[in-house]
């Protein structure tokens, strides 16, 4: 189904934060959008900014069977999820929040 521009305002910001929720630091998502002001916008936030390396490449102008689309490539930073959802270091961590940074730690070991 086709987004509205007004769902695509919600969409947009919950996408790009899921993408920086699943990617491993320094993984890799390319997307497709036939709205590139509203995607330059969303990227242009400042989590959106934190959670991809700056500076990104401009997107590249595709033709989908007539219509002119914006392919994005990105490349998710190396700041860990719980910072960019300010949950940072401190005394009082919860257990939840200490498994989250063993987590992370562990994938980017993988990488």
């Amino acid at each position: 189904a086709v987004g509205s521009r007004e769902t695509n305002q919600a969409l947009y910001p919950a996408m790009l934060r899921e993408v920086a929720r699943v990617l491993r630091p320094g993984g890799s998502a390319v997307l497709l959008t036939k709205d590139t002001r509203l995607m330059t916008r969303t990227l242009d936030a400042t989590w959106a900014m934190e959670s991809f390396v700056q500076p990104r490449d401009p997107p590249r102008i595709v033709n989908i069977g007539g219509l002119r689309a914006a392919l994005y490539a990105l490349e998710r930073s190396e700041t860990c999820w719980a910072s960019l959802q300010g949950l940072g270091p401190s005394s009082d961590q919860s257990p939840a929040h200490a498994e989250l940074q063993k987590l992370e730690a562990g994938l980017s070991g993988l990488a």
